[in-house]
């Protein structure tokens, strides 16, 4: 028995982690196809675009993820010393440094495994 199942008895829920989504506009300034694009890139990883917190910021810094509930994010265009592609883990969640949404589509076929295989990792990883 889990220290929480002992203090809450059998009663006890998880609430899930959200994903950060870090954009370097307001969502209303969002295009319909790069909305219908992240819904569809969030629902292939089996993440709800309502499940995520969404944020407008043009650069993040370390000191920008210490977000409580927050296990990952995705930076889409925003400003970062972050390398591309890749999944970092600053404090206690894993960050993916990505091209702007309206890039994606015209992104070269390396650029393009390497930020596929920075999803899977980020998603899909146990």
């Amino acid at each position: 028995m889990t220290p929480a199942q002992l203090l809450y008895g059998s009663s006890v829920y998880a609430v899930p982690s959200r994903t950060l989504v870090a954009l370097p506009y307001a969502w209303q300034q969002v295009r319909p196809e790069e909305q219908e694009q992240l819904s569809k890139l969030l629902a292939y990883y089996r993440v709800a675009l309502g499940h995520v917190q969404i944020v407008h910021r043009e650069q993040m810094t370390a000191a920008d993820f210490d977000l409580v509930g927050i296990s990952r994010a995705v930076l889409f265009g925003v400003g970062s010393d972050l390398p591309f592609g890749k999944v970092t883990r600053i404090h206690h969640v894993s960050v993916v440094n990505a091209c702007a949404l309206n890039e994606l589509r015209g992104l070269e076929a390396s650029r393009k495994s390497q930020l596929t295989e920075a999803f899977k990792s980020l998603f899909l990883a146990p």
